[in-house]
């Protein structure tokens, strides 16, 4: 689950801020708290153009740029209020009794993409530019350079199809959390299902009738 994401300059965020998912002493709603501690539910609320939606953007677009977007917008994404040329989005989660971290920092004016990946605080990958080193597989590490780097394209999501991270079972159980998000914007009308799974009525009427929708209602 993730557990906190830090965003520094995206959209509407130009300050460094923490949205954090931790459970809190508030015992009005117990049930809503899993058993790591993380909350399974949250409501943002705020006036108009506040920032609620750039929160959830700020969640999605990972998703979006491992399992759906190959390139990077360099410049959708960084504060229009701001004069800084980077923007950086850094992802905390617990994977059962394991911790997650990833971040990702992107320099709009001169096209550069830093990303850091960590597991219980030890690094397993490191990317600077069109350079990286992957301690996933090797713990003396494995390096990679310009031709096997996109410039627009996050490592994470390289070495994720290319190795499916065999060898290292918190990473495959991380991505295979991710890998089965949802997004839904009923605003927007907009559904994403980041696995195979469709989200279409139709193909699941197809695939397992109307029992199971009787028996519900």
């Amino acid at each position: 689950m993730l557990e906190k994401v830090i965003i520094k300059n995206f959209r509407s965020f130009r300050e460094e801020t923490t949205i954090d998912f931790s459970k809190t002493n508030n015992t009005i709603l117990p049930r809503n708290v899993a058993e790591n501690d993380i909350l399974k539910g949250t409501i943002f609320v705020g006036a108009n153009a506040s920032g609620k939606s750039n929160i959830i953007e700020a969640i999605k677009v990972l998703l979006d740029l491992l399992f759906l977007e190959r390139n990077i917008n360099q410049s959708m994404f960084r504060c229009l209020f701001s004069q800084e040329t980077k923007y950086s989005l850094d992802y905390y989660f617990k994977i059962d009794d394991d911790k997650v971290r990833y971040k990702f920092e992107v320099d709009d004016e001169d096209d550069t993409l830093y990303e850091l990946l960590e597991v219980n605080h030890g690094k397993m990958m490191e990317r600077s530019r069109r350079n990286a080193i992957s301690y996933i597989i090797d713990s003396k590490g494995i390096v990679y350079d310009e031709n096997d780097i996109d410039d627009e394209t996050l490592f994470l999501r390289t070495l994720y199809f290319n190795t499916k991270f065999a060898g290292n079972e918190i990473l495959k159980d991380w991505m295979f959390f991710l890998n089965h998000s949802v997004y839904i914007n009923l605003f927007r009308r907009e559904m994403n299902s980041y696995g195979k799974e469709s989200l279409k009525l139709d193909d699941y009427l197809k695939e397992v009738g109307t029992d199971k929708v009787n028996h519900f209602f």
